[in-house]
């Protein structure tokens, strides 16, 4: 595709945009569940995912410890084992 064409369309999706294929997805979800005997007042709403934000819990300071020496750790043990992959080869 050259940049010529891929302007065209990107002025294009402007003007007649792509469906939501979430919005789609959901609306054939929502038609199946139906056909199958599912709740007959369901919304096409309730088959659309929804992103929660993500929980953060406060660490105490052990916990934070902990995690740093097990990252601290890691570090040291990929370090020794470069250096003696790196020795080997020097005999």
């Amino acid at each position: 595709m050259t940049y010529d064409e891929f302007l065209f369309w990107v002025e294009f999706e402007k003007v007649d945009p792509l469906p939501d294929p979430h919005f789609s997805a959901a609306l054939i979800t929502r038609t199946i569940a139906q056909a199958f005997g599912g709740n007959k007042r369901s919304k096409i709403e309730d088959f659309i995912p929804v992103a929660k934000a993500p929980e953060f819990r406060r660490q105490s300071s052990r916990e934070v410890q902990v995690r740093l020496m097990a990252q601290l750790v890691g570090i040291d043990a990929a370090q020794k084992k470069r250096a003696s992959r790196d020795g080997q080869g020097q005999d």
